[in-house]
């Protein structure tokens, strides 16, 4: 259901005034590796729609992501990722060095409307880089330390949402979820390009 044209919630289906909401977005971003800055940053200014929405329509927001994987030279924390966020919402934003543990809870129970807090790149957690059915990551200690803590999960995270991990298939099976405006857009493009292209066609993907 929803009003995106591959037939799945969105943002439109639910009410987010004064609920705390679990945000998945990809803004895995090019490292400099002598540096660690941050050299394109296309992938953090293109959530700030999704989140903006839901904190003018009073959302608590908490967001999960992911940068890099374990032994790769981009391998990092989000805390610059932080201060872009924070630079493209023009609003503070709380950056917590934990995912699941007691500060990463904390600083959720405490987040208030119209707030928004970024936990530590999630694949610092190990079992979120595990392919697993959704039904056993929901099981895992990332869902179940976290998914009591909400009432909505939001997927906004289009370019990883063919990984089964944890924070991309678990929380759907325990939370009330829709697609972000993100994805929602990608989705309905594409759907768009499959159902008025001229046959015969060809696609070049890369």
């Amino acid at each position: 259901m929803g009003n995106s044209k591959l037939g799945f919630y969105t943002m439109d289906n639910f009410d987010f005034d004064d609920k705390k909401t679990l945000l998945r977005v990809d803004i895995n971003s090019p490292i400099d590796p002598k540096t660690g800055r941050i050299t394109d940053d296309t992938r953090i200014k293109s959530h700030a729609a999704t989140i903006k929405e839901l904190l003018e329509r009073g959302a608590s927001v908490t967001v999960l992501a992911h940068q890099g994987r374990p032994g790769d030279s981009d391998f990092t924390t989000l805390e610059n990722h932080a201060k872009l966020l924070s630079k493209y919402l023009n609003k503070d934003v709380t950056y917590v060095e934990d995912v699941f543990g007691p500060a990463a809870r904390s600083a959720i129970s405490s987040s208030k409307p119209g707030g928004i807090v970024l936990l530590e790149n999630v694949r610092f957690y190990s079992e979120e880089n595990i392919e697993k059915v959704p039904e056993a990551q929901a099981k895992t200690y990332l869902v179940r330390y976290l998914a009591p803590l909400f009432s909505l999960y939001v997927n906004d995270a289009f370019a990883t949402s063919h990984r089964s991990h944890p924070s991309l298939t678990g929380f759907p099976m325990v939370l009330p979820s829709c697609g972000g405006r993100l994805l929602q857009k990608e989705v309905d493009f594409l759907s768009d390009v499959m159902n008025t292209t001229s046959k015969p066609c060809i696609f070049v993907l890369g």
